[in-house]
């Protein structure tokens, strides 16, 4: 079984460089990212001690959003996705569904083993896509992505070029806050009997101790816990570590645009 960790958490944002400057505005360590090949996205990352990131995802033109928001509204999103790729439906989803908090991506390889495994268990998931960026230094990480057509799935990343390409690390002058780990991530399901099957076969692994909660554990130790909601959808909340240079401390918060403070 390929081992499946937490790679990073997907914040979807009005605006990149005004969501930015409220991150680092509260302390963090705030990277310039680029803008995404194939996808009208751009993105700011925030890098986490434990190797993985946030990243604040938001679109090339500030326009998209309102508009977007009215094709979902208007009942009329479906439309406009059966005409996009699995990875552009998923990330302009995020944009455009109203009070949608955060998704989560997991780190597989070989990523077309898990897809394979996937399938077989009934899952419908996507080819793996194949990603790039432009950083602005005008270097281009390049990787694929795995999608579930469920949204509350994670989706899954494997790195074509290096890992050092597209994940940051926390720069050695940074004296702010430094998020240390994410412990556990809580995704909203709305039958916890169909979704207990759905993430045993997606995460290669049965849930651990009584169903309530209903716990899956990665191979980094990261919980994923699944709550009872009206709805399907990606990370609402996480339970997480925060070193604020007066001693490692843990909070549970909401992701958002609008970070909170250690």
């Amino acid at each position: 079984m390929p081992p499946i960790t937490l790679d990073h958490l997907v914040v979807p944002v009005d605006d990149v460089e005004a969501a930015g400057a409220a991150w680092s505005a509260a302390g963090h360590d705030v990277r310039a990212g680029g803008r995404h090949q194939h996808v009208p996205t751009q993105n700011v990352l925030i890098p986490v001690a434990d190797g993985t990131y946030i990243e604040l995802l938001g679109p090339v033109r500030a326009t998209w959003p309102p508009r977007l928001r009215r094709l979902w509204q208007a009942s009329r999103w479906d439309r406009v996705a059966r005409r996009r790729s699995a990875v552009a439906a998923r990330f302009l989803r995020l944009l455009a569904a109203p009070d949608t908090p955060a998704d989560a991506c997991l780190s597989v390889r070989p990523l077309t083993a898990t897809v394979d495994a996937a399938r077989a268990a009934g899952l419908e998931v996507s080819d793996p896509i194949p990603m790039e960026r432009v950083r602005p230094d005008g270097q281009r990480p390049a990787w694929a992505l795995a999608v579930p057509s469920s949204p509350d799935l994670p989706f899954a990343i494997e790195d074509r070029t290096s890992r050092d390409l597209r994940v940051p690390a926390i720069s050695p002058t940074h004296a702010g806050l430094t998020l240390v780990r994410t412990r556990r991530l809580f995704l909203a399901v709305r039958d916890r009997a169909d979704a207990r099957r759905r993430f045993a076969a997606w995460l290669s692994r049965e849930p651990i101790g009584t169903p309530d909660p209903l716990t899956f554990v990665l191979d980094d130790g990261c919980e994923v816990r699944l709550v009872d909601s009206g709805f399907d959808g990606p990370v609402g909340l996480v339970d997480a570590e925060y070193d604020a240079r007066r001693g490692t401390r843990r909070t549970s918060w909401r992701l958002a645009s609008q970070p909170r403070n250690a």
